[in-house]
């Protein structure tokens, strides 16, 4: 019997897999490239995403701060009347880096003021320790008045007592007359003692300990803090500084006495202002400057009548205005009132000379064929000069009697083609206007650039 061999038959799905090929070494490494390419992409979006989202809310925020800064100082001059002020002008610059990292490197931050093509050759102005003329160090100046402006205490007292101050600032009522500062601040450390939190000690200044400008600060800039400090003043009869004992308080925003508020001095506001040590009474206060006022300022013969009111304790060595808690616990809450704008790492305050008439409304421009009522070149703001202190006195009838009987020849003619003589001159103890300048960085360093604000308030 013969056998009959039948061929054996693969399934289709058998022979479908062995007829199939395979991924080769060439394609996987296409593979392989295109995907990278294609994270990469996805990753350079992503990083660019987040970078721009993060510079954005930075902007933000720091917009935010200088908006305020912007509102509060505009609101604070409104209410500001030379008759019943003094304008104080500290000129300052600290030599210092940007940041933590150029701190350590040793890298300068400086700001381009003058023509570009003035700076010598071969200046490195974030390497070279010395300062082109056409650049500055930081300026960190110092703006006092007082203002008329409704203030209530930012710092009432814990626990007010019955017919106290303490009490009425506790409930929420508005003061004025307010003495104003702005300037920056050193920054404070606190302390928990098992149950509560209290001030500690080693402020950080901006300025050096040593006092040298030209060195570096051992704070970055963009840690720097402008601070605005607004006392409100308590009238007291022959009292005209203020006592040593309100100054930690002062500086800090915070009450020490149940009865009185943190932010509230006494002083003898109308005597201060009308103490002939400001005026020309006397020909010896007159100085070479006419806003420098001798040893009442404290420049020759220790504290004066400023040094009492700008400083705690009437000593100006480290020049701050306040003292600030970068995260305040809720125990020092009150500090928040002197907080104003972290990161500023310039604060400029420039005026327009009360002698130069052309400022005024009144000057007539000397060219005949066209009276021009207003000034129609460029306004000529005046810094005041790193280690000076200009003071306008209070700008009333009775001292303008005496800037016309003492240094009439400074202040220009009205008229330039009129006679020189004080019916043709416009006489004024204050400036026609101040233009403040800031610059701020974010203190996180998401910025590479500063949110920049000018302000120009006039006093006309």
């Amino acid at each position: 019997m013969t056998q009959r061999l039948v061929p054996l038959r693969l399934s289709q799905g058998a022979s479908g897999r062995r007829g199939r090929r395979a991924f080769t070494l060439v394609e996987m490494l296409v593979s392989l490239a295109v995907l990278t390419v294609a994270l990469s992409v996805v990753g350079v979006v992503f990083s660019v995403t987040t970078r721009t989202a993060t510079q954005a809310a930075a902007v933000a925020e720091v917009q935010s701060w200088v908006r305020e800064f912007t509102l509060q100082i505009e609101e604070d001059l409104k209410y500001c009347s030379p008759a019943n002020s003094v304008l104080v002008l500290v000129g300052r610059t600290q030599a210092a880096a940007l940041t933590q990292e150029d701190l350590a490197a040793g890298n300068y931050y400086r700001v381009l003021k003058g023509d570009p093509t003035a700076v010598a050759g071969g200046y490195h102005p974030e390497f070279d320790p010395t300062v082109d003329p056409e650049y500055s160090n930081p300026r960190a100046d110092i703006l006092m008045f007082f203002t008329q402006r409704p203030t209530a205490s930012q710092a009432p007292p814990a626990n007010p007592k019955e017919n106290t101050f303490g009490e009425i600032a506790a409930s929420g009522a508005k003061f004025s007359p307010t003495q104003i500062v702005y300037g920056h601040a050193a920054l404070g450390d606190t302390v928990f003692s098992g149950t509560e939190y209290s001030w500690g000690t080693g402020l950080r200044h901006i300025d050096r300990p040593d006092g040298n400008t030209q060195v570096q600060s051992l704070l970055p800039a963009n840690r720097w803090h402008l601070a605005r400090r607004a006392t409100i003043i308590d009238h007291y009869a022959g009292r005209l500084k203020f006592l040593p004992g309100v100054w930690d308080r002062i500086l800090r925003c915070y009450t020490t006495d149940d009865s009185f508020a943190g932010d509230a001095a006494r002083l003898d506001l109308p005597d201060y202002l009308g103490n002939e040590s400001w005026g020309f009474g006397q020909p010896a206060a007159v100085q070479a400057s006419p806003y420098q006022f001798g040893r009442w300022l404290g420049f020759s013969s220790g504290p004066g009548l400023l040094w009492n009111v700008l400083y705690a304790g009437g000593d100006p060595i480290n020049h701050h205005v306040a003292t600030v808690l970068e995260s305040p616990p809720t125990e020092l809450r009150s500090n928040l009132g002197v907080h104003m704008v972290p990161g500023c790492a310039w604060f400029e305050v420039e005026f327009l000379m009360p002698e130069d008439p052309r400022n005024s409304i009144e000057y007539d421009h000397p060219v005949t064929t066209i009276e021009y009522q207003t000034r129609f070149d460029m306004a000529r703001w005046t810094e005041v000069a790193a280690g000076q202190t200009y003071v306008f006195i209070p700008d009333t009838a009775e001292n303008r009697e005496q800037a016309a009987l003492y240094r009439p020849a400074d202040f220009a003619r009205l008229d330039p083609t009129g006679n020189d003589d004080l019916a043709n001159k416009r006489i004024r103890m204050w400036p026609y206007a101040l233009r403040i300048t800031v610059r701020v960085f974010d203190p996180r360093g998401r910025l590479e650039e500063p949110i920049v604000r000018s302000i120009v308030h006039r006093f006309d």
